[in-house]
């Protein structure tokens, strides 16, 4: 994981001790504004945060995030392609105040996916 810095590092041996503890096939550990560290299989990569022109509050960003990857997965998408729409949730959340008042509808992170 070059140039990925030391917080990602240590998120990578968390998730990886995570997959290995509770035999779970994938962990994925949030970064807060570095973006997110997925382990499975034995490989791990690092997902760097969408960019945003100013953070309002960041109160909804962990549930976003959340929602949006359990989402995208139950829903038969792919590891990668859920976590960039958890991502996509997570950015739209924080440039909104509030907590339930910032979460995305499926349109706006459709219209997102679009640009």
């Amino acid at each position: 994981m070059h140039g990925v810095d030391s917080e990602a590092l240590a998120a990578d041996d968390l998730a990886a001790a995570v997959a290995r503890t509770l035999a779970v096939p994938t962990v994925v550990v949030t970064l807060r504004g570095a973006g997110c560290v997925a382990h499975s299989a034995d490989t791990s990569r690092h997902y760097p945060a969408h960019h945003v022109a100013e953070v309002i509050d960041s109160t909804g960003a962990s549930d976003a995030f959340a929602a949006a990857l359990a989402l995208e997965l139950t829903g038969g998408g792919s590891e990668s392609d859920a976590i960039h729409s958890a991502l996509s949730a997570a950015a739209f959340a924080i440039q909104r105040p509030g907590g339930h008042e910032s979460m995305p509808l499926a349109a706006d992170l459709h219209a997102a996916a679009r640009h």
